[in-house]
Order: structure tokens, then sequence, then C-alpha cells
């Protein structure tokens, strides 16, 4: 049976991150992977009841706040 998607999405990023965000977010960029990933098309795995995600948790936090605000987010320089 067809479940209809939540808005809401509890993600977990490579074990180090867990996340809550809306579907919106995740597929704003149409044809993105992300888009598809979470288009309700697909079944995602979860554990925890978190969709698991294996990427570096820094990274997806970076590009999150970027899809959120628009805005390139700072990085500190590691000199």
């Amino acid at each position: 049976m067809f479940e209809e998607p939540s808005e809401i999405i509890d993600l977990n990023i490579g074990g180090t991150h867990l996340i809550t965000t809306a579907r919106s977010t995740l597929t704003q960029v149409k044809d993105s992977s992300l888009a598809a990933m979470f288009s309700g098309r697909h079944r995602l795995s979860k554990h925890n009841d978190r969709v698991f995600i294996d990427r570096d948790g820094d990274a997806f936090c970076a590009m999150l706040s970027f899809l959120r605000t628009g805005k390139v987010p700072m990085f500190q320089s590691q000199a």
C-alpha cells in the first residue's frame, strides 16, 4: 500500500548528525538526487525511525543551510 510521505523528515547523516527538516527543503532543487530520493516515489530505509544518509554530517549540514537560506555558509580555514 502506498503511504503518503510526511512533510517533516527525520535524518541521520553519517551517524553523527540527527536532523529534522521539511521535505520541501530537500526537494526544492528539481532533478537533484535529494529531490528524487524524497519525492515519495522511493521507499527509504530507516534506522531508529530516521532516514540514514551515509555522508559527512558537517558537509551535509552546510548544504542544508544553503538550501534553507540561499546563502553560502562561511567556512573556517584549517590553516
